[in-house]
C-alpha cells in the first residue's frame, strides 16, 4: 500500500493538482492519496493533519506553477 501527499499552490495550480488527483485515484485507492480539500475535515486541526499525513507518506508530490 502506498501513501500519496500530494502538495499544491492553490493560485496557480488548483486545476492541474485536481486532474493529477483524479488519475492518482482512477490507479490507487482515495484513501490512500491525501489531498487537503479531501482530506481535511472542517474544524480539524490543519497542522496537525498536515504533519502526520506527510510523516506516513510513501511519495510526496509537489505541484507548483509557473506564475509565482
Amino acid at each position: 500500500m502506498s501513501k500519496i501527499f500530494i502538495s499544491y499552490r492553490r493560485k496557480d495550480s488548483a486545476g492541474t493538482t485536481g486532474r493529477l488527483y483524479d488519475y492518482l485515484k482512477a490507479n490507487f485507492k482515495e484513501e490512500d492519496i491525501f489531498l487537503d480539500t479531501k482530506a481535511i475535515a472542517a474544524g480539524d486541526n490543519f497542522e496537525n493533519r498536515i504533519q502526520s499525513h506527510i510523516n506516513e507518506c510513501d511519495l510526496f508530490i509537489a505541484v507548483i506553477g509557473s506564475k509565482f
